[in-house]
């Protein structure tokens, strides 16, 4: 016969539940990576509405916005600065998800592609 579980709750079943002490230190930083990256727009965007939201700094702020505006570099694909492709935040963002590239056929290099 199972054993039943009994209705009785502990004081450990309100306590949250946090990750185990034995996850490795890599892994807690690709995590940190990850995590960086989904909550950093949002924290830009509140620091420039902080910003705006004193008079002193709406130059700055009217400045910034006419350069966002008027910049070309989504258009052309970004900026490309060889000092940030080297940081070893993107080592751990990239192994934060394990995928493997498998090459299954030589591509026409002249051509563009996406790969999802």
């Amino acid at each position: 016969m199972p054993s039943e579980k009994t209705s009785q709750t502990t004081e450990d079943d309100f306590l949250p539940r946090m990750a185990p002490l034995s996850v490795p230190w890599k892994r807690r930083l690709q995590t940190a990576a990850v995590l960086f990256w989904g909550i950093e727009p949002a924290l830009f965007f509140c620091i420039f509405l902080f910003l705006a939201a004193i008079p002193v700094f709406w130059p700055l702020a009217i400045a910034y916005v006419i350069w966002l505006w008027m910049d070309q570099a989504p258009i052309r694909g970004g900026r490309r600065r060889e000092l940030a492709r080297t940081w070893s935040y993107w080592r751990y963002f990239a192994d934060y998800f394990p995928a493997i590239i498998t090459k299954e056929a030589d591509l026409d290099p002249s051509r563009n592609y996406l790969f999802g």
